[in-house]
């Protein structure tokens, strides 16, 4: 999997970014990763009658867990989560100064989760090889989103449509406002300085510099993206960690 992004410049903060996934697989870990889990998630996992989509929860709920206590300094089953209004999932305990803060992704047998203190974020994960049609891709790419995606071979552009719907699918996680927000709204470009974005600031009505985009592949079959909301100059680092190794 990949390594380290570049850090972002201005004052250092003790925080640290991982983005870790697995492929969905009943093995020997099975009781130990199950031993994570709190009574409510052991219960809803017995629910879920596909042994594929159960074995995903399962990994993806015990890899939340591990990160946030390595973090929290405390046992995996020790947790207790809460939601925001927004229904967005939050850490109620143990209490930890900056807070902890995280995201999950789901697809395709695929988990991914992204951890942080004190900071906004959003994760999203989609098969590479994902096909999406020009109808679907219009209604969520901005004019000029498309009009670069025109400019691209015919056999790169849905893997470019892949990308950029990974990318706000991240920053409407990261919002906590879900899909009811106009994706057009946002443009996500590359150029040779990295990525940038073209998001009007009367939309959100905050600094746009406040926002940071990574974005890359998982396992050479998924893609990734990360975005996170700074509330000051702060130095942020990106890791990612592969769990099945853990």
């Amino acid at each position: 999997m990949a390594g380290n992004a570049n850090p972002t410049s201005g004052r250092r903060r003790d925080s640290a970014w991982y983005a870790s996934g697995t492929k969905a697989q009943p093995d020997e870990k099975t009781p130990l990763l199950l031993a994570m889990l709190s009574p409510e998630e052991r219960a809803r996992h017995a629910t879920i009658r596909s042994i594929h989509q159960r074995q995903e929860f399962l990994q993806a709920h015990a890899m939340l867990r591990f990160l946030l206590s390595a973090h929290a300094g405390c046992r995996p089953e020790d947790l207790r989560f809460g939601r925001e209004h927004n229904g967005k999932p939050v850490l109620l305990g143990p209490q930890c100064n900056p807070p902890l803060t995280f995201n999950l992704a789901h697809c395709h047998l695929f988990s991914a989760c992204a951890v942080a203190r004190g900071l906004q974020l959003g994760i999203d994960v989609e098969p590479a090889r994902r096909q999406i049609s020009p109808l679907v891709a219009q209604r969520y790419l901005s004019a000029e989103e498309w009009a670069h995606c025109e400019t691209l071979e015919f056999r790169d552009r849905s893997a470019a449509w892949v990308s950029l719907w990974t990318l706000k699918e991240s920053f409407v996680k990261c919002c906590g406002d879900g899909l009811a927000r106009d994706l057009r709204e946002v443009s996500f470009l590359k150029d040779r300085s990295g990525l940038r974005s073209f998001l009007p600031l009367s939309v959100l009505g905050f600094d746009w510099g406040d926002w940071r985009f990574y974005s890359g592949r998982l396992m050479d079959s998924y893609l990734y993206a990360v975005t996170l909301r700074l509330t000051a100059k702060q130095y942020v680092r990106l890791s990612l960690h592969d769990f099945r190794g853990l």
